[in-house]
């Protein structure tokens, strides 16, 4: 037994010797060659004693190999080379140069620094491959991990190293690092268009620029531990003990970055400190794709583009690491594609668009959303719900395109909100906060208001709803106590064009309306008590003369409730309606005024306004009184102002009174007329006010047909756009995912649209056109 035990081991014992021969024969050159760089005819290398410095266009400092061996160079190296700067070895720039791989020697070795490397001055490296750092293993060049961190190893600051060419990763982490802590440089990265540069391994330098192209930041995970390739500032105290360092992307150009808060930040200057400036410009491009992407900059300016494209479960909003000083980050368009839910920030600003693209929901129940700066903005978020919404606007405007739900507040210091025929959901708890100053809002189809506050005032219960057609405020206020809570309340404004004269019915007391507008709102209440409230609708464009004229009426009949007197507030007029909270099912509420007129010798009988071939026509029937002094008023454009163009007598009664106005205002799209009219006592009276629209301005607007489309041709006709204009056009899907866009005249890039329309999925879809001043929307059902 002992003697087997020990022929057994002896045999063990032979098979593992001869087993760890084979691996070190095999293995170790195999390893060592992964290590190794391989040369060819492209390489040079500095031909310098220790501690020398050399001109890069000197050849006499330049050694090339031969495809066997190191040999005299006979020029200096250029685009298509690959350069290798030795060990205590420096090279000096005294112009712009150019390579293709950089080899800098990095190692440590003996206690011994490798000196500095690269001496840019005021000049420019161009790199058209890689940048990688070296040492030394037996004359062979290999790669190092790590750059080095002595002071200069590539210095100064006035200098650049730029990164040109095609697509290709520029570092790897294998062969570079971020320890270069006191090397004093910049980096440009300044590719072909359409071309893209991976950084796989963290950098520092002095300052950072992205000219043209994309570069795409890592999320290394190749070596342990996994790290972001952040973008890191010199640590030197020369450039002060705070903020460093400026990362610029320039109009045109785009950083992807992968960075999240787990593994480092997307732009530091250390751990501790802060960098000093990220700066996104016009037209520049950042997209996110890390969970959590980090920020620590003093200054952050996001003037461009931000998309945030995570493809994971979640993906949070921008943040900074710092907790001194606060960092604010105020976008200017935001987009949104990829598969992960985006959860937004606690306050989200936003200077210009927001736009769903694809992918996971838009998560706001923790988020407050404040449009700023003066430009108008879009915002095409389907399903769309925050927790707040602050608008304070004073220039430009807000458009959504899809309905808006607001879970906690709602507040409109300022400015106009164009809602493009959507709803507002105020889904408010108990405690929700509606909260108004000024403005307007166009093209609201409904709010529903949930949780109304039992005391209903200015403050919390006007709602600036704006008359398309009229082109004026068209504001509703209730005020009023009401006896509970948990009411909640819905109104919409049905917006007709015109006016009803001698609608043909009288108001409850007896009073008998002589028109009304065809607009009207429509207000329902649930949940409410038997309360007496009072609606008030602002009338201050109408040109009431007497203001015990005006009133809230039905639509064609008297409205619930009672009349309650005009009433005028800060010079503006409120026609006014008391009624039942409780009593509100789709009830209905118009601006409407009675005849009042028997002061007048006056009937105004068969009043009306014609287009003839010498102009604008109005004709009424003189009055009872056999003297009469008329003044014409005309009231156009924004204003309505009556300003008179023409005074004449009549001095028949019962005979047709006609006026001709023959200078037409013909770049405006309609305009008011009034007649005042005063007998020889001096008492004066004044006509109804009646809208004439203008038959020579432009009225056309671009259509799209067939619409339903089922099959054949798609046309669509510009037509309100001129010729020499250049038109933008974008389609989006129903679910906001952009289809097409683009530019064109009213060629053939016309014909390329409808032809791509035509072989859209089936859907819904919304076309905008846009040149320099003027803005059309249309809406397209493709059903097949």
């Amino acid at each position: 037994m002992d003697i087997f035990y020990r022929r057994a081991f002896f045999n063990y014992y032979k098979w593992f010797f001869w087993t760890i021969v084979f691996a070190a024969l095999f293995f170790l050159p195999f390893y060592s060659a992964i290590g190794t760089i391989l040369l060819d005819n492209t390489c040079y290398r500095t031909n310098l004693a220790f501690d020398t410095v050399g001109d890069w266009e000197d050849p006499t400092i330049w050694e090339q190999y031969n495809g066997t061996a190191w040999v005299a160079a006979l020029d200096f190296p250029d685009r298509d080379d690959r350069v290798f700067i030795g060990n205590r070895n420096e090279v000096r720039l005294t112009k712009n140069e150019q390579v293709k791989d950089l080899y800098l020697f990095a190692e440590t070795l003996g206690g011994i620094d490798p000196g500095p490397k690269l001496n840019l001055q005021a000049y420019e490296l161009l790199v058209y491959g890689q940048l990688h750092s070296i040492s030394e293993d037996t004359g062979d060049f290999i790669y190092h991990h790590s750059t080095s961190g002595i002071t200069d190893w590539i210095y100064p600051e006035t200098g650049s190293i730029v990164f040109k060419g095609v697509s290709r990763t520029v570092v790897d982490r294998n062969s570079w690092s971020a320890s270069n802590l006191n090397s004093r440089f910049g980096v440009v990265f300044d590719p072909d268009p359409g071309e893209t540069l991976v950084v796989n391994a963290a950098m520092k330098a002095n300052s950072f620029l992205i000219k043209s192209g994309t570069v795409r930041q890592t999320l290394n995970d190749e070596l342990s531990p996994i790290y972001t390739s952040t973008f890191s500032f010199n640590i030197q105290d020369k450039f002060g003990t705070g903020d460093y360092g400026e990362f610029r992307i320039l109009s045109g150009a785009t950083l992807i970055s992968e960075g999240t808060k787990a593994f480092n930040q997307i732009i530091r200057r250390t751990d501790s400190r802060p960098a000093s400036s990220f700066v996104l410009e016009e037209g520049a491009n950042l997209v996110l794709l890390g969970e959590e992407p980090i920020i620590d900059a003093v200054n952050v300016q996001l003037d461009g583009n931000v998309t945030y494209a995570g493809g994971g479960v979640s993906q949070e909003f921008l943040e900074s690491s710092l907790t001194s000083p606060a960092i604010e980050f105020i976008y200017n368009h935001l987009f949104f594609s990829g598969a992960a839910e985006k959860v937004l920030s606690p306050l989200v600003k936003v200077r210009g668009n927001m736009q769903f693209l694809d992918g996971g929901n838009l998560n706001g129940t923790s988020s407050m959303l404040v449009p700023t700066g003066v430009n108008n903005q879009q915002i095409a978020i389907p399903t769309f719900s925050l927790d707040a919404f602050e608008m304070d606007k004073s220039i430009g405007s807000v458009n959504f395109q899809n309905d808006l739900r607001i879970l906690s507040a709602f507040s409109q210091l300022s400015g106009t909100i164009d809602f493009s025929g959507n709803s507002l959901f105020l889904d408010f708890g108990p405690t929700g906060i509606y909260s108004y100053s000024s403005g307007d809002w166009h093209n609201l189809n409904e709010v529903v208001y949930h949780h109304v506050p039992t005391y209903l005032d200015q403050s919390n219960a006007l709602f600036p709803f704006y008359d398309s057609y009229l082109a004026f405020p068209r504001h509703l206020l209730l005020e009023g106590a009401l006896g509970g809570t948990g009411s909640s309340l819905s109104i919409r404004h049905v917006e007709n064009q015109g006016v009803t004269y001698d609608p043909g019915f009288s108001d409850t007391d007896g009073s008998t309306v002589v028109y009304q507008l065809n607009s009207y709102f429509e207000i329902s209440s649930s949940g409410g008590t038997s309360s007496e409230v009072d609606i008030w609708v602002l009338a201050n464009d109408l040109g009431i003369q007497d203001i015990d004229h005006v009133r809230l009426t039905g639509d064609g009949e008297a409205a619930t409730g009672v009349h309650l007197p005009a009433s005028e507030v800060d010079g503006e007029l409120w026609a006014g309606r008391g009624v039942v909270f409780n009593e509100l099912l789709a009830k209905a509420f118009a601006i409407a005024s009675i005849s009042e007129l028997s002061v007048l010798p006056l009937d105004w009988l068969d009043f009306e306004v014609l287009l003839k071939e010498e102009g604008v026509e109005l004709s009424w029937v003189n009055g009872r009184d056999p003297f009469i002094r008329y003044t014409v008023l005309r009231a156009e454009g924004p204003s309505t102002e009556f300003i008179p163009i023409g005074s004449f007598s009549g001095d028949d009664s019962g005979y047709q009174v006609i006026f001709q106005d023959q200078v037409l205002p013909e770049n405006q799209a309609y305009w008011y007329y009034q007649v005042k009219a005063e007998n020889a006592e001096g008492e004066v009276g004044f006509s109804p006010v009646i809208r004439f629209n203008n038959p020579l301005f432009s009225f056309d607007v671009p259509r799209i047909y067939p619409n339903p489309y089922k099959e054949g041709e798609v046309h669509v006709d510009l037509f309100g756009l001129q010729s020499d204009q250049q038109v933008f056009f974008n389609v989006w899907g129903s679910g906001g995912k952009l289809f097409l866009e683009g530019v064109f005249d009213l060629g053939n890039v016309k014909i390329q649209l409808e032809e791509n329309l035509r072989i859209l999925p089936t859907g819904s879809y919304f076309i905008l056109l846009q040149t320099q001043n003027k803005l059309f929307r249309l809406r397209w059902l493709k059903l097949n």
